[in-house]
């Protein structure tokens, strides 16, 4: 009897899936979650996706049919997972190494992810969400209430209804944002930006040095918005019913106003600038406007 309880026993240690153990080629492997929730990600060949289930545990899939790179899980009480895909060490320079590792994850749980030549797609996932992809996209869809994504230079999308922070960094790539309430900051080099919101913004800081902004969005009567780009146009959608004042400045474009004023107007200070200020409804919220080159646009809600 004690030699087959010793031969289960042993069965079981080899069967049952080991944290900390390296593995290369395909990989579908499931622990229980524990009361961390964390997950962090470093995939720096690798695209990743990770997606939400009502379960206490972490399910990790890697397909890699030709065993190039090499999967090792770690987890501690305070970290939770931490899971990274290397290369190997026998990698021919030059070949494409792209694998896609999928994880599913509690709902509840934070996930930080960081790839370079991978995409990052991450739905459903309600705690916070930080993503950063060097060379391809980044993707959150859900209700995490606070999004962080740098993307060097692939496109970004986020939405997230009842997020109250969003903050996007970007190279090149474009960006797109479809959040709720809070605040919004976004900066890119050359990429064009657009945001839409449904529920009031209480502040927005959003700007592009060559891309255009197309901003669209409810905002708070106490609100700040900045819009600004060097060399592209900012377009403005605003209700109706919204109180603001606003301020609209451009050096060598117009300024095409359907709510007051439109350019060219006074100049202002030194050097040839147009600015228009006027109050929407009596004025509450601070809206200003910028563009050295591009156009101003303050439109209707259609």
């Amino acid at each position: 009897m004690s030699r087959r309880i010793g031969l289960l026993a042993m069965l079981v240690s080899v069967c049952a899936p080991r944290v900390g153990q390296a593995q290369v080629g395909s990989v579908d492997r499931t622990w229980p979650a524990g009361e961390t929730n964390a997950v962090s990600i470093q995939a720096r060949h690798a695209s990743v996706h990770i997606d939400v289930w009502n379960r206490s545990e972490v399910r990790v899939r890697k397909s890699d049919p030709h065993a190039r790179q090499r999967l090792r899980i770690n987890r501690s009480a305070s970290r939770g997972f931490f899971i990274v895909v290397r290369p190997e060490e026998s990698a021919e320079p030059g070949r494409a190494l792209n694998d896609t590792i999928f994880v599913t994850v509690p709902r509840k749980s934070r996930v930080s992810v960081q790839t370079s030549t991978g995409s990052v797609t991450v739905l459903g996932v309600e705690g916070d969400v930080r993503l950063e992809s060097f060379f391809d996209s980044c993707v959150y869809k859900g209700d995490a209430e606070r999004v962080f994504v740098t993307a060097y230079h692939g496109t970004t999308r986020v939405e997230a209804g009842r997020a109250r922070e969003v903050v996007v960094t970007s190279g090149s790539g474009d960006v797109h944002v479809n959040t709720g309430r809070g605040g919004v900051r976004i900066q890119t080099v050359n990429g064009d930006i657009d945001v839409v919101s449904m529920d009031p913004l209480d502040s927005a800081d959003v700007r592009s040095t060559f891309g255009s902004i197309a901003f669209a969005a409810t905002i708070s009567s106490e609100a700040t918005v900045a819009l600004e780009s060097h060399s592209g146009d900012v377009e403005l959608t605003l209700d109706e019913d919204v109180r603001a004042r606003l301020q609209l400045d451009t050096y060598l474009g117009a300024i095409h106003n359907d709510r007051g004023p439109s350019a060219p107007a006074r100049p202002w200070g030194s050097g040839g600038w147009s600015r228009v200020e006027f109050a929407l409804n009596g004025g509450g919220a601070i809206v200003t406007a910028s563009s050295f080159r591009g156009d101003i646009r303050l439109r209707r809600p259609e």
